[in-house]
């Protein structure tokens, strides 16, 4: 069976809306991401959720998941599409997502307030939030890069059928509602639309779903 080490993390949600569309069986193992367990840091060199492993492989970032995963079972659902054209556009989301999701850490530390923990974790370079004029360029730069992904919605989805670039602005829009970040009515119907089918829903776990062990 395949794991995904990770739960909640917005990442491992892309890969989980994968395995689902896929008929894969997978379960989850928790991930304490504040005292990593020593056998978490053995698992991957990025110290990073979610981890897939599967047949004894170890894939330690989300986007290499799903690539191994279309490779590796050809014959299931297609996240990242069934030619190169379809591919590029799916690949091009997600890095304009990335790109949105990189500028979310000092709202981490804020939400948490993480700055001792970070402190004593010798992150001192990681401990640190945004001051008022910092986050409303922040906030700019989020609705204009946003702008530019909606231009690549083509009615309901990105491409024909749903695909891991929707799943990643899925779980970037739940991240921005998390940190109490405002949306467009564009992004709010969407959402909405996109969602009420409850198979692309359960790409997000449940808030009852423990995992199968904690490491």
């Amino acid at each position: 069976m395949i794991t995904i080490y990770g739960i909640t993390s917005p990442y491992a949600s892309r890969v989980r809306a994968a395995l689902i569309h896929k008929g894969l069986p997978f379960q989850h193992v928790n991930v304490n991401m504040t005292i990593k367990s020593a056998e978490f840091k053995g698992l991957t060199l990025t110290e990073t959720i979610p981890v897939v492993e599967d047949n004894g492989l170890v894939i330690c970032d989300s986007l290499h998941a799903l690539m191994y995963l279309d490779e590796q079972y050809p014959h299931t659902y297609p996240m990242l599409g069934n030619n190169m054209p379809t591919k590029i556009k799916i690949l091009s989301v997600i890095a304009a997502v990335d790109k949105i999701s990189s500028f979310f850490g000092p709202l981490y530390v804020e939400k948490w307030n993480r700055e001792e923990i970070l402190r004593q974790n010798h992150s001192f370079h990681k401990a640190f939030r945004y001051n008022k004029e910092q986050k409303e360029d922040f906030r700019a730069d989020v609705q204009y890069r946003l702008s530019k992904i909606a231009a690549s919605v083509q009615g309901k989805y990105c491409t024909e059928q749903f695909s891991a670039a929707d799943a990643a602005i899925l779980a970037l829009l739940k991240q921005l509602d998390f940190f109490g970040e405002p949306l467009s009515e564009f992004w709010q119907d969407w959402k909405k639309i996109v969602l009420e089918d409850t198979k692309i829903a359960a790409m997000f776990a449940p808030a009852e779903e423990k995992g199968v062990r904690e490491i």
